[in-house]
């Protein structure tokens, strides 16, 4: 089978899609998260599965307002408490997506005490050694305040 997409083959094949959300599923049932925070095409991909394979609830950031939804921010909202939560995204690239999902939250009103844990990425192929690693856990440590202390998690 033939698939067109620029990088993000796995959430058009199925079987690489339900192999990819079982080992994200691990991950997420090992650090023990009360929410997955994702946005856009490819978080919603990977975190329907894996939100319904651990039975974490999931929060959409949306990438702006639309005729069909005025929340920017949906899906399970009503905590009561602390709320420590993981984000889910394709790759660290600038930090930007990471900013703006955090952003989101605090904007919304609902989340109060939202402690960002980890992010975990399932795209972020290129370079695996520690080098490279530790760069992508700094773009993200300081794509905003509030993932200061964030712990990256990369699963391919």
């Amino acid at each position: 089978m033939y698939v067109r997409s620029e990088y993000l083959h796995c959430v058009y094949r199925p079987d690489e899609l339900a192999d990819l959300a079982a080992r994200v599923s691990a991950v997420v049932k090992k650090i023990k998260v009360d929410a997955l925070v994702v946005t856009g095409v490819s978080g919603m991909a990977m975190g329907f599965p894996v939100s319904m394979l651990t039975h974490v609830p999931l929060i959409n950031v949306r990438k702006g307002c639309s005729a069909h939804c005025r929340y920017t921010v949906e899906g399970a909202v009503q905590f009561m408490g602390a709320l420590k939560v993981a984000i889910l995204d394709d790759f660290i690239c600038t930090g930007e997506t990471l900013t703006r999902m955090v952003t989101a939250l605090e904007d919304d009103g609902c989340f109060t005490d939202v402690n960002f844990t980890h992010v975990i990425c399932y795209n972020q192929k290129a370079g695996k050694d520690s080098e490279y690693l530790a760069r992508k856990q700094e773009t993200a440590r300081s794509a905003h305040e509030r993932l200061a202390h964030v712990e990256l998690i990369c699963v391919n």
